[in-house]
């Protein structure tokens, strides 16, 4: 609340002041709601229960920000404007993510000194003095600043901004980030704004982010209304100056973290704490935004959304963090699979529970179960990183036992201690395929840094340097339909609906994807044989293998699981003569053919089917086929 009196975003907004004689106005309300925002977000609140360099800079960038609108309020005041050259120092020196403030600043440095320049012109002693004390405490904390090996090192080097040029998307270099990768980012940042916990490993209830979603869009198409009313904005309206401050602040954050996130290829640099510093800017744009749209009819909606997010900041404590964090429950009884593996004679790995099949994009749940031979002496961290069938990382987690809460210098000896983890897997995982999850012990959270190895049975290290657990990742959405429709059975285990022919001229070779269906849950190993015979029993070119080059195999599939599946068959040089496509299946296990039927249920010949007939490819690396069957 503010007096009556007070005009419209002088100082005396910023400060919350009741008595007897002070009513609460219009801007009060929107005051007292930003300022419920601000202290009640969740992010923040997490970071402020820690002393850390995020929450100072938080801090310090609260204040520059209050200082920027003190100087479009009131104008230049020179102690006002070195005390925002102060701020800004203090603040690169808590984190390199206070550069993005600079924009910002000096956008309210010339708009407060332009009314001073156009009455006393550029002949004032002050003003000169007062300018070049501020460029000095901005250069001093720039060249302290430079000292730091970390920023010298790591960030401003000339090589960092080779990387963001090479890395950005069109760019024509292979390392280059596509924009879907730059969208990643900006919803990872998104989110994890909003509130995100530990290591970045925990968030809070779902429906929370889908609220933050609307009440943000709801904000930004007040923004938009209030931009397109510019003058004309009803009485009471923020001035259009203090909007592009706020937006500067905010925009700046965002792209200083993008041009990380590109010069790094990396869409996981842009975490909701390094954007923090542009809190209170946004709060005010958010504030602003609905007043945009609902006016001072309709107050409630600001003091119900503060009040939401008090609420929610008062849940997440018990209902998010103290059961993510309590400590690993003590075992009962043996884990599932019992593999007892032996890290450094240090910590046993006793087994772990399966962990349930999931599709791209969602966290693996696994339950690890340990035990120390002896007290351990330091703190030991899981790492944990998904791996797909090509070898490739989709995914990690590093974090200590208990998500942190129980640290294994605590451990007794000999007490088996059942964790708990969920794992991140990336939408680009290549589903479906059989991966794993890799588990080691590091002596530190430093991926980089020393990790215990793995003994064996003389207690001597092994070659291997991880545990691997098994990880089923099913697609998310079935296949589309296949260029030509079929209508096969093989047993009482397979279904082929359809299948495709595609020339590869480069490779001199064919590629077949056959569209397949389990017709129950599968449990046996099935290889399938697919051909180009020149004579019904010779195989001028084939492709025989597991489905999807073994990435899948069959004893996964589950009942009406459809799965597409390709076969490269590399053809000898020159020309082809006329060729048949035959396909068939074969039981590994059983070392016999599965019976093949046609869609009429009558049994195929030798339990083989042919799909094509007279198919050629020439010399000249281009697919002729019979008229009418097949057109490249």
């Amino acid at each position: 609340g503010v007096s009556n009196s007070s005009p419209p975003y002088a100082p005396s907004m910023w400060r919350f002041r009741l008595s007897r004689s002070t009513t609460i106005t219009f801007f009060g309300c929107c005051v007292w709601t930003a300022t419920l925002l601000y202290a009640f977000w969740p992010q923040l609140l997490f970071n402020g229960s820690v002393i850390s360099n995020d929450l100072l800079v938080v801090t310090l960038a609260a204040a520059v920000f209050d200082a920027c609108v003190r100087l479009l309020a009131d104008g230049f005041r020179p102690l006002r404007a070195l005390a925002l050259a102060g701020l800004l120092a203090a603040a690169l020196l808590t984190k390199i993510n206070a550069l993005a403030l600079l924009p910002a600043a000096a956008l309210a440095l010339a708009l407060s000194l332009a009314p001073l320049a156009r009455r006393a012109g550029w002949r004032s002693l002050r003003l000169w003095i007062t300018l070049l004390g501020l460029a000095a405490l901005l250069a001093a904390a720039l060249a302290l600043l430079g000292s730091l090996g970390f920023v010298t090192g790591q960030l401003l080097r000339a090589e960092t901004l080779g990387r963001f040029v090479a890395n950005l998307p069109g760019g024509g270099q292979p390392a280059a980030l596509s924009v879907a990768g730059l969208a990643a980012a900006l919803r990872y940042g998104f989110r994890t704004y909003f509130a995100s916990f530990g290591w970045g490993n925990l968030e809070t209830f779902p429906l929370a982010y889908v609220l933050w979603a609307a009440v943000a869009a709801f904000a930004a198409l007040g923004l938009l209304l209030r931009l397109a009313r510019g003058r004309r904005a009803a009485p009471g309206a923020m001035p259009l100056r203090f909007l592009l401050l706020a937006a500067l602040f905010v925009l700046g954050m965002i792209g200083a973290g993008l041009a990380l996130v590109v010069a790094d290829n990396n869409v996981y640099l842009l975490p909701g704490r390094y954007l923090l510093p542009s809190l209170p800017a946004l709060v005010v744009l958010l504030v602003e935004g609905w007043r945009a749209l609902t006016g001072r009819a309709h107050l409630l909606v600001w003091r119900a959304a503060s009040l939401g997010l008090l609420l929610l900041a008062w849940l997440i404590p018990t209902q998010t963090l103290a059961p993510a964090y309590a400590q690993p429950s003590l075992a009962q009884q043996q884990p599932a699979v019992v593999v007892d593996q032996n890290f450094g004679n240090t910590l046993t790995l006793l087994g772990y529970d399966p962990i349930p099949r999931l599709a791209p994009g969602q966290a693996a749940a696994l339950t690890l179960c340990w035990q120390a031979p002896q007290p351990p002496a330091a703190d030991y961290a899981v790492f944990l990183e998904v791996t797909g069938p090509d070898g490739q990382g989709y995914g990690r987690l590093v974090t200590y036992p208990g998500r942190g809460n129980y640290p294994t210098s605590f451990w007794p000896a000999g007490v088996p201690i059942c964790d708990h983890y969920r794992v991140p897997v990336g939408a680009d995982f290549p589903a479906p395929a059989l991966g794993s999850v890799r588990v080691m012990l590091l002596t530190t959270p430093d991926l980089n840094g020393p990790q215990l190895s793995l003994l064996g049975a003389d207690g001597r290290p092994t070659r291997a340097a991880s545990v691997n657990i098994p990880l089923v990742v099913a697609q998310a959405a079935p296949p589309a339909p296949a260029a030509q429709a079929a209508s096969l059975r093989f047993g009482d285990s397979l279904a082929l609906s359809g299948y495709s022919l595609t020339p590869l001229p480069a490779e001199h070779a064919v590629q077949v994807d056959l569209r397949w269906q389990a017709l129950r849950d599968l449990d046996a190993s099935f290889v399938i044989f697919v051909h180009l015979r020149d004579t019904p029993t010779h195989a001028y070119a084939q492709g025989d293998g597991e489905p999807r080059g073994g990435w899948y195999p069959t004893q996964l599939w589950r009942k009406g699981e459809i799965v597409l599946d390709t076969h490269i068959l590399p053809l000898p040089p020159g020309p082809s003569p006329d060729l048949s496509l035959v396909l068939g299946v074969v039981d590994r296990d059983a070392n016999q053919r599965l019976p093949a039927f046609d869609s009429s249920g009558a049994e195929l010949h030798d339990d083989e089917a042919v799909l094509e007939q007279n198919l050629t490819f020439a010399a000249q690396s281009s697919f002729a086929l019979a008229p009418g069957v097949f057109q490249p």
